[in-house]
């Protein structure tokens, strides 16, 4: 996915309409599946890589949801401005995180970023339905897919 979406913003590019959406799109995959190797039981062989393991452990997944929601402001028309606030909530809860695991601050501003970074992915959900009531295709096609995610995981 990382791939295609770096492709297909390249070669949109080419043709004369560049889509920064697909640059964040493919981002959001590419930190996605580096959590995921990172996180792999045998990853922990190599203890070269440590260092990339406790970074992932702060910074990816807010990094990731950061690129999600760069790729959601791209496709925004009528709530960009107040989702601008939304996006700046989850930049400072990446910092927040990112110094917590420097160890600039207490262990408790990571566990405030993870509870951030849940209220950030709430509060986008409101405002893809309301982009969405405004008559966006892009988001009357995603707020119903996403609002059934998120109540799937929820049951789980």
């Amino acid at each position: 996915m990382c791939v295609l979406g770096a492709g297909l913003m390249v070669y949109q590019a080419f043709r004369g309409r560049f889509d920064a959406g697909l640059l964040f799109l493919a981002l959001f995959a590419l930190l996605w599946t580096y959590d995921v190797v990172i996180r792999f039981p045998r990853f922990e062989q190599y203890p070269q890589f440590a260092v990339l393991g406790q970074l992932s452990a702060y910074l990816s997944p807010h990094l990731s949801i950061l690129s999600l929601l760069l790729f959601l402001l791209t496709r925004m028309d009528r709530w960009r401005r107040p989702f601008l606030a939304v996006v700046a909530l989850m930049v400072l809860s990446t910092f927040a995180a990112w110094l917590a695991g420097a160890g600039v601050l207490p262990p408790a501003a990571s566990n405030a970023a993870a509870v951030c970074r849940a209220a950030v992915l709430m509060a986008s959900l409101v405002f893809a339905v309301l982009e969405a009531r405004s008559g966006s295709f892009f988001f009357r096609v995603m707020a119903p897919i996403a609002a059934g995610l998120l109540a799937l995981f929820a049951l789980m």
